[in-house]
């Protein structure tokens, strides 16, 4: 409805938001208990849980088709000729590529200044 798509959305947001901040605190812990395979191994679990509760609780969602039959090229072309979306799909595109070299970078950096992988998250759970 959208009447509490505004709220759903931010519930949804602030949620991820406190999932990565979890992540950052545990992970190094994680890692130094089970190692990297570990942590692989307990994603491989959760995703194999969250499936089950999907399949087995979540109805499915009757058949309405609200886009007409038009070719996907011609969609993608109609969107990207209002300036409005292509400034939001700019700023996605900067804010999404400046996090993920932020992201690979620092490690790096902070690996070359002898900092250890377990310490990172004093570095990256006050940055959220």
């Amino acid at each position: 409805r959208p009447e509490v798509r505004t709220r759903a959305n931010a519930g949804i947001g602030a949620s991820i938001g406190m999932a990565f901040g979890g992540a950052f605190f545990i992970a190094p812990f994680l890692g130094g208990f089970a190692g990297l395979s570990g942590i692989f191994g307990l994603i491989t679990l959760m995703a194999t849980v969250g499936l089950m509760i999907l399949w087995r609780f979540v109805p499915e969602p009757e058949n309405q088709s609200r886009t007409p039959n038009t070719p996907t090229l011609e969609m993608i072309k109609s969107v990207l000729v209002l300036p409005s979306i292509r400034t939001i799909d700019f700023g996605a595109f900067v804010c999404s590529t400046g996090l993920s070299a932020v992201f690979f970078m620092i490690p790096i950096q902070l690996a070359e200044q002898g900092w250890i992988s377990s310490e990172l998250w004093q570095i990256y759970l006050p940055m959220l």
